[in-house]
C-alpha cells in the first residue's frame, strides 16, 4: 500500500521529501524541515516550544500562569533540557535520515567538530554495503529499502552509551 501511495502521488506531481511527506517541488513544509534538519528554533506564545542553543524547552500550557508573566520570558518556561553533544549527534542521524536528502557530512563536521564517518564509521560502511544507504554528493541518505526498514536503520545510530 504504502509503495502505490508513494507512485499514486508521484504520478500527480508529487515528490517524496521526506518518509511520511510529500509536495509539490519549492512546497514543503519549512516547519517539518527545521525539526528534521536539528535546526535551532524558537516557539512564541502559550505551550509553545523551542529548540535553541543547546537546549529544548517549552512555554507554559496554563493560561492564567501565561498571562501573569506578562511576557517575561522567564517566568514562562516550564522545562527545560540539556540536549548532550552525543544525543545531538543521534538525532542529527536518525532525524535527518528522514529526508530524502539525508545527512551532510560537512554540516555534520560543522556541528559536532567530529568526522560523521569516524563516530559512525562500522554503521555507515554496513549499511552502503546492504543497500539501506546510498552516497550522495554531500553525504548520505536512505534507499528506498532503507526507508522501508527505516526504525532499523535507525536503532543503528543510536550511540552504544544509549544503547540497551
Amino acid at each position: 500500500m504504502y509503495h502505490y501511495a508513494v507512485a499514486f502521488l508521484a504520478e500527480k506531481g508529487y515528490y517524496q521529501y521526506e518518509i511520511s511527506n510529500f509536495s509539490k517541488l519549492g512546497r514543503e513544509s519549512r516547519h517539518n524541515k527545521i525539526y528534521w534538519q536539528t535546526t535551532p528554533y524558537l516557539g512564541m506564545g502559550l505551550g509553545a516550544h523551542s529548540y535553541f542553543q543547546g537546549s529544548r524547552f517549552h512555554n507554559t500550557y496554563d493560561l492564567d500562569k501565561y498571562i501573569l508573566a506578562d511576557g517575561e520570558i522567564n517566568r514562562l518556561e516550564e522545562e527545560r533540557e540539556m540536549v548532550l553533544k552525543k544525543a545531538a549527534m543521534e538525532e542529527f542521524m536518525f532525524l535527518g535520515l528522514r529526508l530524502t536528502e539525508g545527512v551532510s557530512f560537512k554540516v555534520f563536521f560543522e556541528r559536532f567538530g567530529v568526522e560523521m564517518t569516524e563516530v559512525y564509521s562500522k554503521v555507515i560502511s554496513d549499511f552502503l554495503e546492504s543497500d539501506l544507504l546510498r552516497q550522495t554528493e554531500e553525504g548520505i541518505a536512505l534507499t528506498q529499502r532503507g526507508i522501508d526498514l527505516s526504525n532499523q536503520v535507525f536503532a543503528e545510530f543510536l550511540l552504544d552509551e544509549y544503547r540497551k
